[in-house]
Order: structure tokens, then sequence, then C-alpha cells
């Protein structure tokens, strides 16, 4: 739990770090409001991206065991059902 904690504290301390300079750049009028308003947009996406995986957590594993038997007789009942 502290390891995501830090994870995320970190993370958004470097995403407010690149904030702050592009927005500092932005003041010095070396850049435009449409790279301003894109960089602060791709950022919120990464976040959004981000957020969604540790939300949805992992996928569970979809393999299905059947055994030899039980095989048998699902192709036995589609074959009586004229399948």
């Amino acid at each position: 739990m502290q390891k995501t904690i830090l994870l995320y504290g970190g993370a958004m301390a470097v995403l407010l770090g690149i904030r702050n300079f592009v927005e500092y750049r932005f003041y010095v009028r070396d850049l435009s409001i449409e790279f301003y308003i894109g960089v602060v947009a791709l950022m919120f996406t990464i976040l959004g991206v981000w957020v969604g995986r540790q939300l949805t957590g992992k996928k569970p594993s979809s393999s299905i065991r059947i055994s030899h038997s039980t095989n048998r007789i699902l192709k036995n009942s589609g074959s009586a059902n004229g399948n």
C-alpha cells in the first residue's frame, strides 16, 4: 500500500513540475495557448489511463478446464440435437 502511495505521489509531483514549467514558459510568451492546453490535456489523459488501469486490476485467466468425460458428453448432446 505504501509503495502505491509513494508511486502515485511521485508521479503527481513530476506531473505538477512539468505543468509548472510549461505554465512559466506560457507566461513568458514562449509558448502559444494551444500548446499549453495540449500539454495539460495530455497529462490528464495519461493520468486517467493510469488510474483506470489501477482500478480495473488484472484480468482473470480465461482458461476453462473440461475433463475428457465432460467433453464427450457435450459432443454427444450436440449431435443428438441435430447440430
